[in-house]
C-alpha cells in the first residue's frame, strides 16, 4: 500500500499557510484557512506534515504549532482512536528533548478531544501559544 505523495504545487501550499501563520494570522485563522480552502486530500498533508515535523529545525516554532493543530484537528470530529496521527501526536507530547511550551500543547490539544467546541479550544490555544512567544521574546 503506497502512500501517495504531494505534488510540487501542494507542497508550496502547504508551507506558504505555515509561513503566514507565523507571520500575522492568527492560529484558529491558519487553521481554518486550512480547512476553508484546502482542495488537498487530508490524510496526504496531515502525513507530509508529521514528516515536517519530525524534523525539529525544518519549522519554526509557530509553524510546527499550527501544524500539531492541524493534525489534531483533521480527525477530531471522530473519535481519538480514528485518527491516524493519534500515535504521532502522543508520542511528540511525551518526547523529552521537545520544547516545554509544545509539549503542553499538544497536550491541550489531546485534552480537547472531548470538548465540543473545537473553535473555542483553538482560541485559547492561540492565546496560549501568544503568551508563551512573549514570555520566550523577554528573555
Amino acid at each position: 500500500m503506497g502512500k501517495k505523495m504531494l505534488n510540487l504545487e501542494e507542497k508550496s501550499k502547504i508551507v506558504n499557510l505555515l509561513k503566514s501563520s507565523s507571520e500575522q494570522n492568527s492560529m484558529e485563522e491558519s487553521v481554518t484557512e486550512f480547512f476553508v480552502n484546502s482542495k488537498l486530500h487530508h490524510f496526504n498533508v496531515c502525513y507530509s506534515l508529521s514528516l515536517l515535523l519530525q524534523d525539529k529545525m525544518m519549522l519554526s516554532s509557530t509553524e510546527r504549532l499550527v501544524a500539531f493543530a492541524i493534525l489534531h484537528r483533521s480527525y477530531s470530529s471522530q473519535k481519538s482512536a480514528a485518527n491516524p496521527f493519534i500515535s504521532f501526536l502522543v508520542n511528540a507530547a511525551c518526547d523529552d528533548g521537545a520544547e516545554k511550551y509544545e509539549r503542553a500543547f499538544i497536550l491541550q490539544l489531546l485534552r480537547s478531544s472531548n470538548s465540543n467546541s473545537s473553535k473555542e479550544v483553538l482560541f485559547s490555544l492561540s492565546l496560549f501559544s501568544f503568551g508563551l512567544v512573549f514570555m520566550l521574546e523577554k528573555f
